[in-house]
């Protein structure tokens, strides 16, 4: 991924930090839940859900043939706004507000390598495990301070299921079943506009992979407008691209 300056962002991951952030008690408290979900003292470990992701996000407002070919898929919308966890840094983890209804918390897991279609479309392939824990709306959270980024989003999302070839528009899709959704958005950070497509598999892990590539081969190529040659400098997740960009400063 590019900052603004147009430099290439390819850095590695560091592992998962100790959490205890002291950002707000209960976020602390979320987080301190999530690190004993995954190191407990004793009894099982709950597990997050394993995907592997790839995303683009490009400046300007979303261009219209990408909307209108994207809009030849079953396609269902949505607007929320999600607040991101920018400071204190937390390598290998990436932590929002979602909506306001939940607090997400993606552990990075590595990097798959790169997806590349007809050397047309090309990204950063990353496994990562994700928890969703319920959040109070009535608790705040000082959203406006430095801690936090508020990004606005206006999504149109559709699941392709591999095994039985259809779309479905219905979300969440269970997590048993082997799928890939894209996820075309425009996005408002700062006042500034930008547009995101991604690609998200999840189901039996061992096919998580398969997953994409096989969506990303069957949709991406011919058909698609001149704006979908997306390119790996441009590819990398919300955290990095708020972490290492002036989106929003």
């Amino acid at each position: 991924m590019r900052d603004r300056t147009g430099r290439g962002l390819d850095r590695q991951r560091a592992p998962v930090a100790p959490l205890g952030v002291g950002v707000n008690r209960e976020v602390d408290c979320v987080l301190a839940l999530y690190q004993m979900s995954v190191t407990p003292a004793d009894g099982p470990s709950v597990l997050g859900n394993s995907r592997i992701e790839v995303r683009w996000i490009m400046p300007g407002p979303l261009p219209g043939p990408v909307i209108e070919w994207f809009e030849r898929f079953p396609v269902t919308t949505e607007s929320r706004q999600d607040s991101y966890l920018v400071s204190p840094p937390l390598p290998g983890l990436s932590v929002k507000i979602r909506g306001n209804l939940a607090l997400e918390v993606k552990e990075f897991s590595g990097s798959r390598g790169i997806l590349d279609v007809a050397g047309v479309v090309q990204g950063r392939l990353q496994a990562w495990r994700k928890w969703s824990f319920p959040f109070s709306t009535a608790s705040p959270y000082a959203e406006d301070s430095l801690s936090w980024q508020r990004v606005r989003k206006q999504r149109r999302l559709s699941a392709f299921l591999l095994d039985d070839a259809q779309f479905v528009t219905s979300f969440p899709v269970p997590s048993d079943r082997l799928s890939c959704t894209m996820e075309l958005s425009e996005v408002l950070v700062a006042d500034t506009l930008w547009w995101t497509f991604a690609l998200e598999s999840i189901g039996p892990d061992a096919r998580l992979q398969e997953a994409i590539e096989v969506t990303a081969a069957r949709f991406l190529g011919s058909g698609a407008p001149e704006q979908m040659a997306l390119s790996v400098e441009d590819s990398g997740p919300y955290s990095d691209w708020l972490e290492n960009t002036e989106a929003h400063r």
